[in-house]
């Protein structure tokens, strides 16, 4: 989640496993009212610990919104 009003750009998330993650949704998409600002991407996780956690994807999170990521195969 992000409660601000600005867009979090190359922000670090703590994520359980190495591997590919899909957007699977976005409160800020235009079907929920929101503005879109950020295209649905897949982002990689490398094996580097962040936040206690043992792998990180830098991502970006919209303004005043929520995302669910989902690993793929």
């Amino acid at each position: 989640f992000n409660f601000t009003p600005q867009t979090l750009s190359s922000y670090p998330l703590g994520l359980p496993t190495a591997a590919s993650y899909a957007q699977v949704f976005c409160s800020d998409d235009q079907a929920y009212g929101g503005s879109q600002a950020v295209e649905p991407v897949c982002y990689q996780a490398v094996a580097e610990p962040f936040a206690q956690a043992p792998c990180h994807a830098i991502i970006t999170v919209p303004p005043l919104a929520g995302l669910i990521l989902k690993p793929v195969s």
